[in-house]
C-alpha cells in the first residue's frame, strides 16, 4: 500500500495503476508520459488537485497530486457503472 506522499508522485501512481489493471486482466497505459497524461485530464476534470513542485536543478520539477473528491463516491460511481454494463441473467 502507497502512503499519501507516494501516491502524491506520477511514477509511483503509475505503477500502482499498472499492477491493478493487471489483476482486473485489463490493458495498462505503457509509459509514464500517458499516465501523466491522463492525470492532467483527470486534473482538469476536477478528480484530482495537481501542485507543481520545483527544487531547482538537483531536485528537479514535478506536479504533485491528490485526490480532490470522497473516495467513497468514486467507488460508489463505479459501482454503478458496472452494474448497468452486466446483464442481469
Amino acid at each position: 500500500m502507497l502512503d499519501e506522499r507516494e501516491w502524491s508522485l506520477s511514477k509511483a501512481i503509475q505503477t500502482r495503476y499498472t499492477q491493478i489493471a493487471r489483476s482486473h486482466a485489463a490493458d495498462p497505459l505503457t509509459t509514464l508520459k500517458s499516465v501523466q497524461n491522463h492525470l492532467a485530464d483527470l486534473h482538469m476534470l476536477v478528480f484530482l488537485t495537481r501542485t507543481g513542485q520545483n527544487h531547482g536543478e538537483g531536485g528537479g520539477r514535478y506536479y504533485e497530486y491528490q485526490l480532490d473528491l470522497d473516495p467513497s463516491v468514486i467507488l460508489d460511481i463505479r459501482r454503478e457503472i458496472e452494474e448497468t454494463q452486466t446483464p442481469t441473467s
